[in-house]
């Protein structure tokens, strides 16, 4: 029994460190914590199993306790492949598989290992590696991997610059001197009768009268 808790305990905390890299269904329902609590479960069945096949360390039998062992293992893993595909959740098949092989196979050969070579195994130590194998899943339980609203840049449609009207722009340059547009504007505020001619050169002015 205490073979089967202990065994169970030590495959649940790989288990809870294998979940946090894996892509989890859903992060509310399949986190550390339920990883956590399905080994709890695993290591409950692995015990309880133990005790069948033998009893007593002297007389526990290997191959009886995989002939039970193993279509347990098979059947909780395909009802579990079911209720996900049912649920219509996704990538549940790697996720289940991996969890599954991890708790079933650490479980199930951990007590086969731990009634043959540590047949005296005292009950108080699978207390220890249960506790840390739930406190590591009710820490982490937080850590989802579900894909979250990151920074992006927004489509090249809304990164379009406003549009500024030209009309503006050549009032604008129309006010700066030495500017082609500055000098027309300045050249068609000067009325003709006004400009004479000094030295060769156009400037305004008042014009001279000349008298016959």
């Amino acid at each position: 029994m205490f073979a089967g808790l202990t065994a169970g305990g030590l495959a649940t905390i790989l288990a809870v460190l294998l979940s946090l890299p894996l892509v989890s269904p859903h992060d509310g329902l399949f986190n550390s914590a339920s990883v956590a609590l399905a080994g709890l479960l695993v290591a409950v069945l692995a015990g309880m199993v133990g005790r069948i096949a033998g009893g007593r360390a002297g007389n526990f039998q290997a191959r009886r306790f995989g002939l039970l062992w193993l279509p347990l293992s098979a059947g909780l893993t395909g009802a579990a492949l079911y209720a996900m595909a049912a649920s219509g959740l996704e990538n549940y098949w790697p996720f289940t598989m991996v969890l599954a092989a991890v708790l079933f196979g650490g479980a199930g050969g951990g007590a086969v290992l731990l009634r043959r070579y540590a047949p005296n195994l005292p009950w108080w130590a699978a207390l220890p590696v249960i506790i840390l194998a739930l406190t590591l899943g009710w820490l982490w339980r937080e850590s989802g991997d579900q894909p979250g609203g990151g920074l992006e840049l927004p489509p090249p449609a809304a990164r379009q610059l406003p549009y500024i009207p030209s009309v503006r722009l050549s009032a604008l340059s129309a006010n700066v001197p030495g500017h082609p547009e500055f000098v027309a504007e300045k050249q068609k505020s000067v009325h003709p009768s006004t400009m004479f001619r000094m030295n060769g050169k156009e400037r305004p002015g008042k014009q001279k009268s000349v008298h016959p």
